[in-house]
């Protein structure tokens, strides 16, 4: 049986191509970030762009909060649908990202095929804080700030989807 011939023959040429293959990315990333910066060193950011780079986005009131600005009789959840007057938008931005853009579900179940009074039916609901299975938590804030009439355009939407 024959041998294949490498061009590795000795303990000292594998460890010129290990050096080498380690050594070559970071000079190539090295050259392309001064190819793309010019040259030039990024100025240092003050504590006020810092601050203005980490402060939070947002916060969460859970129940029984006091949201500041609020009476404190009306520490209740923050609704998380956004108030559109067009049901395919208010589908688009509240319900897309884990039923799918055309109802087919992701991160939560199918909607497409359902009817549309079941759909209001478990709507409903999620509204009333019922437990419905796994994700009850979560659909309670999304139906929380809806209305009747919210629910069934929604509904109805939803039954359009292919």
């Amino acid at each position: 049986m024959e041998q294949e011939e490498t061009f590795i023959k000795t303990p000292g040429q594998m460890m010129k191509l290990a050096a080498a293959a380690f050594f070559i990315p970071i000079l190539i990333i090295m050259l392309l970030i001064t190819f793309v910066t010019n040259g030039q060193k990024p100025e240092k950011p003050t504590a006020e762009q810092t601050a203005l780079l980490i402060q939070p986005v947002g916060k969460v009131y859970m129940e029984g909060d006091t949201v500041p600005g609020e009476p404190a009789e009306s520490a209740a959840m923050m609704p998380v649908v956004a108030k559109v007057a067009n049901p395919a938008e208010q589908y688009s931005q509240v319900c897309s990202g884990c039923h799918g853009a055309q109802g087919g579900g992701g991160l939560g179940p199918k909607l497409q095929g359902q009817a549309s009074t079941a759909l209001v039916q478990k709507l409903t609901a999620y509204k009333n804080k019922q437990q419905r299975g796994t994700q009850s938590a979560l659909m309670w804030a999304q139906a929380g700030g809806l209305s009747a009439d919210e629910i069934k355009g929604l509904a109805n939407y939803i039954t359009t989807l292919k």
